[in-house]
């Protein structure tokens, strides 16, 4: 036989046990539950936190932007450069200039930035010319009045061999980076 005392004591051990599979692991489930959905809410915050931090930053960039260059800006650069355009458009300012131009072609895009505070790509386009002094100085007023962009990053002048000077001249040129933009955006 078992004694009362025992029997009591083991039945309150199973009660306690009862007491506990019945309504406290339910409340540390949903607790755990509870602390789940904090870290998942913690890191969803971190990431809107980081797209604020990233927009504010181009805020910043954009507001450091004058307003005079903005209006420059958006006047005169491109969405997009077409380089076949470019080269055609060097060839006519070439012709118009009355030199010889042995070579028109372009390099590639170049750096990012620049002095326009990151809003445009610039990109390079090489001209080797052959002719006389007045005629390469014509060509020169000839770009400073184009519609383009262009900017002369390289210059060498040399002598030919017919008395003539060659130049191999570098220009860049650049467009609005809109679709960078809106690629920092996304995560």
């Amino acid at each position: 036989m078992i004694p009362k005392g025992l029997f009591s004591q083991i039945s309150m051990i199973v009660l306690s046990v009862g007491i506990i599979m019945a309504f406290i692991k339910p409340t540390f489930d949903n607790i755990s539950v509870i602390q789940d959905r904090i870290e998942v809410y913690k890191t969803e915050h971190d990431k809107v936190a980081s797209v604020n931090e990233k927009l504010a930053s181009m805020v910043r960039k954009t507001d450091g932007v004058s307003g005079d260059s903005e209006n420059r800006l958006a006047t005169y650069l491109p969405d997009e450069i077409d380089d076949i355009v470019i080269q055609r458009d060097l060839m006519l300012i070439i012709e118009e200039a009355g030199i010889k131009a042995t070579n028109v072609s372009y390099e590639g895009p170049g750096s990012k930035g620049g002095d326009t505070g990151g809003l445009s790509n610039s990109y390079s386009f090489s001209v080797s010319l052959e002719g006389s002094y007045e005629q390469i100085k014509h060509f020169f007023d000839v770009l400073e009045r184009n519609n383009y962009p262009l900017e002369v990053s390289e210059l060498s002048v040399s002598e030919s061999e017919e008395g003539f000077l060659s130049a191999e001249v570098k220009l860049k040129t650049y467009s609005f980076k809109d679709e960078a933009l809106n690629k920092e955006i996304e995560i």
